[in-house]
């Protein structure tokens, strides 16, 4: 019989957590194993947000013939049990009731209640702990995650086109399509997978976008819009049902505004935005624009992604934006235009 290693059945955990994508938010991705005698005779993942972990599922997953094979079996996560009660009773409980003798993880989960808590519970109740399985992928599965608990924000990405000649915009307030149709596409499999969507008021107005998702499968994420003095017309696509934005503004007048305070340059204040964002329990967003928002979140300390799309076009003249100390983490071509992946220092 082959014999496996600890990272061949890891990754195996890391596929399948996959599995759970946006629907887990502000939940991590997880996966898990059951697995005796080189025998996977059990697996699950993280499906929704306040439902079964992936242990749980992965418990529940083993055939009735296999039953008796669990108390020889080792436990395979890829995050650290949770030793907390929240939506569901904690892992490590179910993990000991079982009377499982080995638990192999990839990485610490670092939320505060938790952060090496369940390793040491697990310890204590007699079971060996293996840690830190290419605990790197591991770590990018839950980035999200990750910074929602400490940082106490949303896991935020910035998506901006570009022209050849490095203007964002035209000098007049007209709609300035940069990027081709199929990184369309692509721009819409990125709203698929975050729980929400920011612009600013001039890219409501002058783009009168509909910011859904409609050009990829998956839901498409909520939507606000910064509106300080509360004047963005009712007309524009963002205000038709069924997904109304919400304006973020100075003064609140209907149900779907959220009063937000001005920070020191008089504009409405980031990081209330991400605070109310935290509250909300929403996870992760993009943000779209344009480009004043973009620089604004490029001068804070709130982002964590820039995501630019590098087009063939040519504006002469135009708006640009400022870069400062960019640390490229990827690039690839898509059809006419370049993408290129940005993360902050914190975030590598």
């Amino acid at each position: 019989m082959k014999h496996y290693t600890h990272a061949h059945f890891i990754l195996r955990c890391i596929e399948i957590a996959r599995n759970g994508g946006q629907k887990v938010s502000p939940n991590p991705m997880v996966g898990s194993l059951l697995v005796e005698n080189n025998d996977i005779i059990g697996e699950g993942y993280h499906a929704e947000y306040g439902k079964a972990h992936a242990e749980v599922n992965a418990f529940s997953s083993v055939k009735k013939e296999n039953l008796h094979r669990v108390k020889n079996a080792t436990l395979y996560v890829s995050l650290e049990p949770c030793n907390i009660f929240g939506k569901t009773p904690p892992c490590t409980s179910l993990i000991i009731d079982n009377k499982i003798k080995k638990v192999v993880i990839s990485t610490q989960d670092v939320s505060p209640e938790v952060n090496g808590n369940g390793v040491i519970l697990l310890q204590n109740a007699g079971i060996e702990v293996v840690q830190d399985i290419i605990t790197e992928k591991g770590k990018v599965l839950v980035t999200q995650r990750s910074t929602f608990v400490t940082k106490k924000r949303p896991y935020t990405i910035l998506k901006l086109a570009i022209s050849e000649d490095g203007f964002y915009a035209s000098n007049e307030k007209v709609n300035t399509w940069l990027s081709s149709s199929i990184t369309a596409r692509l721009t819409h499999k990125w709203r698929s997978e975050v729980d929400a969507i920011l612009v600013g008021t001039d890219t409501a107005l002058i783009d009168n976008p509909i910011l859904d998702s409609r050009f990829f499968p998956g839901k498409s994420p909520l939507k606000f819009v910064l509106d300080k003095h509360n004047s963005l017309p009712n007309h524009l696509n963002l205000f038709h049902e069924p997904n109304v934005a919400k304006r973020f503004t100075l003064k609140s007048k209907n149900i779907n505004d959220v009063q937000i305070g001005l920070d020191n340059n008089e504009s409405l204040d980031l990081n209330e935005i991400s605070t109310y964002f935290y509250n909300q329990n929403i996870g992760s967003i993009l943000v779209e624009g344009g480009g004043k928002l973009i620089q604004s979140y490029l001068d804070s300390n709130l982002w964590d992604e820039l995501r630019l799309i590098k087009t063939k076009k040519r504006l002469k003249e135009g708006k640009e934006i400022q870069w400062k100390n960019l640390n490229k983490s990827a690039s690839y071509i898509l059809g006419d235009d370049m993408i290129e992946i940005y993360l902050r220092e914190e975030t590598r």
